[in-house]
Order: structure tokens, then C-alpha cells, then sequence
């Protein structure tokens, strides 16, 4: 038997919007591993191999060159900026700038043109870690957008040390013969040799790390060999066909299919080998007549171009890389996500009513499997009220009282594809029946609480109904037993038993009085008056003294004289009594039961203190119920109700007060009978 009802939830149109600001596929995206802080004898090499390289780099420079062909020892520079980071920052310029300026004194340039040549590798070395390391202390090329800096960032720093060099050795030429060029063209040739040693060199500190895939070595070496027969047949002495492009293709075949580092050697080592070839007088750029200066230049400007399509590359291919592994991380979770739903999630085909299931998952197939042909078509209730759901926008509820399920539906259209559906499946029985529980446990709940408090009515108008009718015959056997106790008529043995209904009488008339005092529950005292807590505790004391005599047990006080609270004077004693009497039944022979003033939260208070044995936790915490006896005291048959300490506490709130109990480490209890007025309040109109 089936019901179906409609409820008018439409999907919002926000809630798509939400979605694409708040779902970021790109944090799925595995973060590259920080770099390893750079061994102290990395500092150390480095410093050498930038020493080496600035005094080869002078040595070896071309003739009719005024500077070196190229300058690899910025490269090396920028590398340890790069791969030390930017806390190291200030120590790298120190040591580039130490390091080149003995470089360039070890080639054979005089000291002031080293040390100004040398602070012009400090100042481009500067530029890139401003540049690069703006955002984060270490850059890595994750993105073509990072390639693009780090490309920018050398040209910037490329650019300040070619006009620093240039202004050098304009300001002081000093009769060396560096400055053979027009100021501009000296910057060019600097820049441009700079920049294409920090492209090819530096550019090892900052690729990904986890971009490690090999094509197979067989590949490897072939792409390995045709590189090199490529540049050795392109640029060959002699050789002029303009073919100065074919080791671009190979280039980019190592970029996209090699491990990062062996496609950056390969650029590298191509481009070293093309500038010496080419000085050496081979390839397209020597049969242009062009001077020694314009062909270095026009060689460092084909090996920037190199650098730049190698780093590119790179890049773009670690971020395909990512975006594929992005992609890939998103479907297996959004896809095992549906599969594991406990929704069931259903893609179908919709034509003219008739449903072609797609695609379901485990939840889906187990609600609709008795509806769902082996060729894929779905019909039936739950198949209406999908169809329901997608025409009137709405989710249907389908309840199946055969099987006890509820089953929402809501399904929609697929947006950009109007044959294709996508229906929620929800059995939403477990839910409703959930809930009617704790509806149903809920009523019963305050049935049983409201039957619980008429109990307590209802035993409370008893004690005080049977309490009050006992007072009358009570009084009146008090009345007669002490008549009878004064005739001389009585035997000895007569008179003691008077004695002993006398003594009866006197403890069922305090139980009578406890009775009414707990049928009186919940009514405020009837008046409140300036009280002498002294007074009160010494009038209190005298009375319980005949019992505390009987025990041999001595009771102090030591209360202030000017300890006075506002409370009824016989609930005050009464609460006082009942604390003062519970102490001397449970304190041995010989102790001490001492009453002292007390301060309870900045509340004036009276403390009864004893020697006796203390009270067991679990005893502490019901020895406020009533009619509770504690163990220890049934199993030394003490006297007692089990109605004292719930009396005095009661008492004591009717007042504003309360009462507590203590166990303190030195042994014993006390009971602390708080009252409602503040430590050091007084009044002149005090009831001694």
C-alpha cells in the first residue's frame, strides 16, 4: 500500500553560486615538499665554483670583447639566493658580492673594477630574492604564472646589472681598456649575458621536485644523441644554413617527456655548446659579417630565447601535470563519495515519461530494485513521483506501509542537457519513526513527572493531616504522665515507668513536630527579625547540654558578640538544634562539639564542628534526603529518624539560608548553617 505527499521544497539558486566560490579543486592539489636548509659546505662550494667561473669567465672572454662572452658565476648566484631562501638573503649578496670580486681580481682586473663588478652580481642577486621571494620564503615554478616571474624577475635583475657594469666603467674607466663600447651597447652585451646565465643556471634551484617522470631510457638516449648530431651539424665551422632552430623541437621533446633537471642540463650544455661553436666560427650567426661583439651578443639573446622555451615548458607541464592529478583526486572522491552514499543518487535519460536508469549507486538500486527492468527502465510508484518531482519542481514524499519505508524524491534536469535527469533518493522512515519516539517518550516523560508530583502532594498533605491529628492525644498523654509522676501514690517501680512514657512522649512529640515542620514545606517563614547569633547558639546549647552531659561530651562556644543575621528566631533554632544535636549522638564519649562563627560565600554563618568519626562519601551526598540513615549509623543502633539534617536544611532556605557539610582532613564533621544576611551587616535591634 502506497501514499504519496508533495512538499513544496524547490532547489535555491544561491546554493549553486555558494558552490563554485566554495568548492576549490586546486587544494586537492599535492603541495610541492619545502627544500632541505643548504649544507654548510654547499655555502662553501658554491662560493668557489662562482670564484672559478668569474675568473674563467675573464679569462676566456673572446677577442675584441670587452667583457666575458658569458657570465655564468650569476647564474650561480641567483642559484644560491634561490635554493638558501629569503632568510638567508643578506649572507647570499655578502658572499656574491665577496666571492665575484675575487673572481674578477683572479682574472686579472685591478681591484676597484672587480669589487664594482662583483657589487653589480650582489645587486642582481638582491633584485630576484626581492622579487621572487615578495610572498613566500621559497619560490618554486608551480604554475606558468611563476615561470612568467621568475623569467621577469632575471630580466629585471639581468637588466640592473648590465647598466650597473656599464656605469662602472664609465665613471672609472682607469686606463684599462674594459670600456670598448658605447655606454648602451656595453649595458646590452652585460644584460644580456647576465640574464641568460641566470635563466639556464638558477632556473635548477626553483623547478618542482616531485616532477620526476622518466621516459624510457631507450628514448632518453636516442632524444640524447639527436640533440647533440643536431647542434654539432647546425652550427659545424663552415656551416651556414639557417637551420639555428632544430634544436628547439628536441629541446621541447625533453621539457615535456624527461625528468626536469636532465631537460634543463640538455638546454644548458646546448647552449654552451652553440655559443662556442659559434665564437669558434660555426653555424648561421658567423656568416652574417658580423663584428665579434654583435655575434656574442646575438648568441646570448638564441640562448635567453632557449632558457625562456625550456622554463615555459617545464611549467606547463607540471601544471597539466597537477590539473590532471587534481582532477583525478576530485572525480575518485566525488565518485566514491556517491557510491558510498547513503542518499540514492541516480542518473537517467528521460524521453516522453519513460526513465532509462544511467547510472546508481548502492542505496539508489536497493530503493528502486523492484522497479528496475534488466534493461534499465524504470517504473513504477517511485518512477512517478520522480517524474512528478521534475515537472513540478518539488519533493515527493512516498510512503509504502507494506514496508514501513518513507522515500523522498526530488529529482531535476541535468543543466545543459535536457534528456538527462538526476534523482535524490532519501528513506526518510527511520527519521520520522525516530522522532515520533521521542515525541511519544517525551509525553510519557511528563506524565510520569506529573504523577510524581501529586505522589508528592499527596504524601505531603498526609504527614501534615497525621501529624497535626497526633498533636492533640500526644499533648495529652504528656499532660497526664506528668500529673502522674507527682503522686506520692506511685511505687518505685510504678514511677519509672512513668518516667518511661514521659521520656516516649517527649521523642514522639519531636517527631510530631518534625512531621508538621516537613508538611510545611515550601511556605516562607512568617517573620524575619535582627538576631544575636551568639545568643541564639548559647540558648541552644544549654538545652541539648543535658544530652551532651549524659555522653560526657563537652560543647564550646565561640561565636561573636556582634554576629547578628535576620531569620525567624524559632527556625533558626530549630535548624541550630537539630545541627547541634546531630553532632553529639555521632561524636564518642569525651569529644568536643563546638559552635563558632563562619563565613560562607560572604555570608555570615554558624559552624557546629565535632570529633567524632566523619561521614563516608557516599553517605555525604544523601545525608540531606529524608528519612536516610547512614550505615554506620544503623549498624551502631544510634537513635534517630533520619529527618534532622533535612529539617535544619529546610529551616535554613525558608529563611534565605542553607546548610552544608564538611569533612575536613583533621577528622571529624562540620555543618555550616548559612544565613541569608552579608558578613559585617548589623543592627541596633538585636534580640538577645
Amino acid at each position: 500500500m502506497h501514499h504519496e505527499t508533495r512538499a513544496g521544497v524547490s532547489p535555491c539558486p544561491v546554493y549553486g553560486a555558494y558552490m563554485e566560490r566554495a568548492f576549490r579543486p586546486e587544494r586537492l592539489a599535492v603541495p610541492d615538499p619545502a627544500p632541505r636548509p643548504l649544507p654548510g659546505y654547499g655555502w662553501l662550494i658554491a662560493a668557489l665554483v662562482m670564484v672559478a667561473l668569474a675568473a674563467g669567465g675573464v679569462h676566456l672572454k673572446p677577442a675584441g670583447v670587452a667583457l666575458a662572452a658569458w657570465w655564468p658565476a650569476a647564474g650561480v648566484a641567483v642559484w644560491l639566493m634561490l635554493r638558501a631562501g629569503r632568510d638567508s638573503r643578506w649572507r647570499v649578496v655578502a658572499l656574491v658580492l665577496v666571492a665575484t670580486a675575487i673572481g674578477n681580481a683572479l682574472g686579472g682586473r685591478d681591484l676597484l673594477h672587480g669589487g664594482l663588478l662583483g657589487a653589480g652580481n650582489a645587486l642582481e642577486t638582491l633584485i630576484v630574492s626581492l622579487m621572487l621571494h615578495r610572498s613566500r620564503p621559497t619560490f618554486r615554478m608551480s604554475t606558468a604564472r611563476d615561470a612568467l616571474r621568475f623569467v621577469l624577475a632575471c630580466a629585471v635583475g639581468g637588466l640592473a646589472a648590465g647598466f650597473w657594469a656599464a656605469g662602472a666603467l664609465a665613471l672609472f674607466p682607469g686606463g684599462t681598456g674594459l670600456l670598448t663600447l658605447s655606454f648602451l651597447d656595453t649595458a646590452l652585451h652585460a644584460t644580456a649575458s647576465h640574464v641568460s646565465a641566470v635563466l639556464l643556471i638558477a632556473s635548477f634551484a626553483v623547478v618542482p621536485r616531485h616532477l620526476s617522470d622518466a621516459a624510457p631510457r631507450a628514448e632518453m638516449v636516442a632524444q640524447t644523441a639527436l640533440v647533440s648530431l643536431t647542434v654539432a651539424f647546425v652550427f659545424a665551422p663552415g656551416m651556414d644554413l639557417p637551420l639555428s632552430f632544430l634544436p628547439f623541437a628536441f629541446i621541447v621533446w625533453a621539457a615535456f617527456r624527461f625528468p626536469v633537471h636532465l631537460a634543463l642540463t640538455e638546454a644548458l650544455v646546448a647552449s654552451v655548446a652553440v655559443l662556442a661553436l659559434t665564437i669558434a666560427g660555426g653555424g648561421p650567426f658567423s656568416n652574417g659579417g658580423l663584428n665579434t661583439s654583435a655575434l656574442v651578443l646575438v648568441v646570448e639573446l638564441y640562448m635567453i630565447v632557449l632558457g625562456v622555451i625550456t622554463i615555459m615548458m617545464i611549467a606547463a607541464r607540471y601544471e597539466a601535470r597537477e590539473a590532471t592529478r587534481t582532477s583525478l583526486s576530485v572525480s575518485q572522491l566525488i565518485t566514491g563519495g556517491f557510491v558510498a552514499s547513503r542518499v540514492g543518487l541516480i542518473i537517467a535519460a528521460e524521453d516522453h515519461g519513460a526513465i532509462t536508469v544511467l547510472w546508481a549507486n548502492r542505496a539508489a538500486v536497493s530503493a528502486i530494485d523492484a522497479e528496475l527492468a534488466p534493461d534499465g527502465v524504470w517504473s513504477g510508484p517511485l518512477a512517478r513521483n520522480a517524474l512528478t518531482s521534475i515537472e513540478e519542481g518539488i519533493e515527493v514524499m512516498h510512503e509504502d506501509l507494506d514496508a514501513g519505508t518513507t522515500i523522498s524524491v526530488l529529482a531535476t534536469r541535468i543543466p545543459g542537457d535536457i534528456t538527462r535527469v538526476s534523482a535524490q533518493l532519501v528513506d526518510v522512515g527511520a527519521t520520522i519513526r525516530a522522532a515520533q519516539a521521542h515525541h511519544d517518550a517525551e509525553r510519557e516523560r511528563a506524565a510520569a513527572h506529573s504523577t510524581l508530583v501529586d505522589l508528592e502532594r499527596q504524601r505531603d498533605d498526609f504527614v501534615a493531616t497525621t501529624s497535626h491529628e497526633l498533636r492533640t492525644p500526644v499533648t495529652s498523654i504528656a499532660g497526664y504522665a506528668e500529673l502522674l509522676s507527682e503522686s506520692a501514690a506511685l511505687s518505685s517501680a510504678e514511677r519509672s515507668w512513668v518516667q518511661i512514657i514521659i521520656r516516649n512522649t517527649a521523642r514522639l512529640t519531636t517527631l510530631v513536630e518534625d512531621l508538621l515542620t516537613l508538611g510545611r514545606s515550601g511556605i516562607p517563614a512568617a517573620s524575619l527579625e535582627p538576631l544575636s547569633l551568639r545568643g541564639l547558639a548559647g540558648e541552644v546549647l544549654d538545652v541539648e547540654r543535658p544530652m551532651a552531659d549524659a555522653r560526657r561530651i563537652r560543647l564550646a562556644l565561640a561565636v561573636d558578640q556582634d554576629a547578628v543575621a535576620h531569620c525567624a528566631a524559632d527556625d533558626a533554632a530549630r535548624a541550630l538544634g537539630n545541627l547541634i544535636s546531630n553532632a553529639v549522638k555521632f561524636t564518642p564519649p569525651g569529644g568536643t562539639v563546638r559552635v563558632a562563627t563562619a563565613e560562607h560565600d560572604g555570608r555570615i554563618a554558624l559552624a557546629v564542628s565535632d570529633t567524632g568519626p566523619g561521614m563516608p562519601a557516599e553517605s555525604l551526598a544523601q545525608a540531606f534526603d529524608r528519612f536516610y540513615r547512614g550505615h554506620d549509623a544503623v549498624q551502631a543502633n544510634t537513635p534517630g529518624t533520619g529527618l534532622g539534617l533535612a529539617i535544619a536544611r529546610q529551616l535554613a532556605e525558608r529563611n534565605g539560608g542553607t546548610v552544608r557539610l564538611e569533612c575536613p582532613p583533621s577528622g571529624g564533621l562540620v555543618a555550616v548553617l548559612v544565613f541569608a544576611d552579608a558578613v559585617g551587616r548589623g543592627t541596633a535591634d538585636i534580640r538577645a
